[in-house]
Formats: structure tokens, sequence, C-alpha cells
């Protein structure tokens, strides 16, 4: 959310990337299996704003609706095909397991917790 609304990646890339390295190979895939769909598609994107986050779809609007549509059929394109590829290779059943453990200790039972 930190990323897509405020532009700051830095969160998910420390919190997640960094501790699990193979979620990168989930973004390197849906990285290049975007950029390949928006490329033979014909994507142009236009200098402009220079926006990090959900506004840099105004940098493809120059293009016209197509132009757009296209766009998000790419970025479409990656974002499915980085969930499927960190869900199959991005965590060890012990690190699932880790996780888990870690989300039981982190539960707060509403009323126990001091203010």
């Amino acid at each position: 959310m930190a990323a897509v609304l405020g532009g700051v990646s830095e969160p998910g890339l420390f919190g997640v990337i960094l501790r699990y390295r193979r979620t990168m190979f989930g973004m390197f895939a849906g990285g290049a299996a975007g950029a390949v769909l928006s490329g033979l598609l014909g994507v142009v994107v236009y200098p402009g704003g220079g926006a990090t986050n959900f506004l840099i779809a105004l940098q493809y609007m120059q293009g016209g609706t197509q132009n757009l549509i296209c766009m998000l059929i790419g970025a479409a394109c990656a974002i499915v095909v980085a969930c499927v590829v960190t869900m199959m290779f991005g965590f060890t059943k012990e690190e699932l397991g880790e996780t888990e453990a870690q989300a039981e200790v982190d539960a707060v039972v509403p009323g126990t917790m001091d203010y």
C-alpha cells in the first residue's frame, strides 16, 4: 500500500524482499512478463510529472485511451505473474511456519492490551 499510494517502496523492500530473498525472483519474473507484454502491445510512456505512485498512469494518458488500457493490461500481467511465481517459489515451508507462529504470538486478544 505504501508503494501504491505514496510511492514509497522501502517498507516492502526491507520488510519482505530482503528477509525472504527468493521473493525477488517473483518480482523479476513479474516485471519481465509485464514489460514484454507491454512492449508487444505497443505501450508508450511520455515523460511528465515523474510520479512513483498510482498517478504514474497520467504519463500513459497522452497516448490515448488504447495506450492506457494496454498499460493497465501489462501492469495486471506483471502483478499476477509476480504473485504466482512468489507463491510457488518464494517461501519455504519453514519460513511459512515461522511466519504463522509469529502471527500467533503477535495476536492481541481484545480487551487484554494495556493502553
